[in-house]
């Protein structure tokens, strides 16, 4: 007899190698069907991410305003990005029924004269929308052609200026103005509105000023602002001039404490004219302010007066915050060059280029930041070169929701919206520097006919409101 047949363990050392067999199959399989379950979890929330909803826009009307006469009809056309999104559905509405009501297939019935905002929104979650603005008139004569001054111009990156009477005639310019012709002249809208097919290579805004940024190819398109497609287009050319230094030919001189240049933010693709939402369904974006910064007093008092003309154009509470740890949503983010942390830090991180208003007087810029900070998509930012910049910036978001100067001397009251917002394009802006650069107001007989006024009816706090009001 063998060893073998004498071992108590003979049978389990004889079947040892078929079960270590039997467990290693087993392994394997279940390894195998785990990393197949993890690939095609994979696969799957790929596949269900590249589908979501990225971007939506109305192509018809090619812009984001539209003319109806009074008891017409118009179908709205919107794109959605990507083409291989799962679901493409979309739901529309009016700020005012009354006025132009939408049907579920984008059909525009025009009722009564006045103005609404019509709203695209995606049904997928994914939160995307757009919006234009529709005017309804009683007797409408649409635009029948659209002219320029040129169909063509070169431009040069940091030229020597520019002409406003005919585009780039005064040699290497860095900018040039373009004349849109409105026919016939009794259209009902006369103006046009123009876009850049290409801001980072030329920028334009709504008086027809082509500004260079980089060398490149952009087409600068002026519509009739009727919506009804009328058009014409002039292709610039940008070149690369000498820089700012060269120009000047003067030897740089060394600094004894070097302040490094914040890196440029990426420019390879332009900016998707997205839109902003400010306000919607009774909820507002807060606003951040920077408590340390110097100029805080004066922009807390501003924050305090565009949060009324929310309430008072949305009827939705504008939260006016000071903590970055506070943020959620598509936040305003509001100060001047050096006094706000958050601002300054998307600057040194090439978020945000400063470069047109540094140093200047009381000039501000508003751009849609995308994620400032982790966790917040966007922010509208509002940065000036100093404080009352600053202030004139958050004043021009007012001015963009309806909100004449008078809203409370002369009782000019904007309209109600239920949904504010701004297409990039139409908020994003830089300021140039006032032509006077010290400004002020006179009150004559202040007192006591004013001052008794205030006293008399607005007692404590509220005459002190009064006097904030004034100033």
């Amino acid at each position: 007899m063998s060893w073998i047949e004498k071992c108590p363990l003979r049978v389990f050392l004889l079947r040892l190698p078929l079960a270590v067999s039997l467990i290693t199959l087993m392994m394997l399989s279940l390894l195998s069907t785990a990393f197949g379950l993890m690939s095609r979890g994979e696969t799957a929330g790929a596949a269900s991410q590249a589908k979501k909803v990225k971007s939506i826009s109305v192509v018809k009307p090619e812009i984001s305003r539209l003319s109806l006469k009074k008891g017409s009809k118009y179908r709205l056309k919107t794109e959605i990005l990507p083409k291989t999104a799962k679901n493409k559905k979309v739901t529309y509405r009016s700020s005012k029924p009354s006025v132009v009501s939408v049907s579920s297939r984008g059909i525009l019935s025009a009722k009564k004269a006045g103005a609404a905002k019509v709203t695209v929104r995606a049904t997928d979650g994914s939160k995307k929308m757009a919006g234009i603005q529709v005017k309804v008139v009683k007797k409408l004569k649409k635009v029948s052609k659209v002219t320029l001054n040129t169909g063509k111009v070169t431009l040069y990156v940091n030229g020597t200026g520019g002409s406003d009477k005919k585009a780039g005639s005064d040699g290497k310019a860095g900018q040039c103005k373009l004349w849109a012709k409105i026919l016939p002249k009794n259209a009902t809208e006369k103006k046009a509105v123009f876009q850049s097919s290409d801001r980072s290579v030329a920028s334009v805004d709504q008086s027809g000023t082509v500004k260079a940024k980089k060398a490149g190819t952009a087409k600068i398109t002026a519509y009739a602002a009727d919506g009804w497609g009328k058009k014409a287009t002039c292709t610039v050319t940008v070149e690369q001039g000498a820089s700012s230094d060269q120009a000047s030919q003067k030897p740089a001189v060394p600094s004894a404490s070097p302040v490094p240049t914040p890196p440029a933010a990426p420019s390879a693709t332009p900016k998707e004219d997205g839109v902003y939402v400010l306000a919607e369904q009774n909820r507002a974006a807060q606003i951040l302010l920077d408590a340390n910064g110097a100029d805080f007093e004066g922009l807390k008092l501003i924050a305090d007066c565009v949060a009324d003309d929310v309430k008072l154009v949305a009827d939705a509470d504008m939260d006016v915050i000071t903590k970055t740890e506070e943020l959620k949503g598509t936040p305003v983010i509001a100060g001047s060059i050096g006094n706000h942390a958050l601002i300054d830090s998307l600057i040194r991180e090439g978020k945000l280029d400063v470069s047109a208003i540094r140093g200047k007087w009381e000039t501000y810029k508003i751009e849609v930041v995308e994620n400032p900070v982790e966790g917040i998509p966007q922010a509208l930012v509002v940065v000036g070169s100093d404080k009352r910049g600053t202030i004139y910036g958050m004043f021009h978001i007012s001015e963009q929701m309806g909100v004449s100067p008078w809203v409370y001397w002369a009782d000019v009251n904007p309209a109600k919206q239920q949904t504010v917002s701004f297409r990039y394009s139409q908020i994003e802006t830089v300021s140039k520097e006032p032509s006077v650069k010290y400004r002020g107001i006179f009150l004559n007989d202040e007192e006591p006919s004013l001052g008794t006024w205030v006293n008399n009816f607005f007692k404590g706090e509220k005459g002190r409101k009064i006097q904030r009001k004034i100033l």
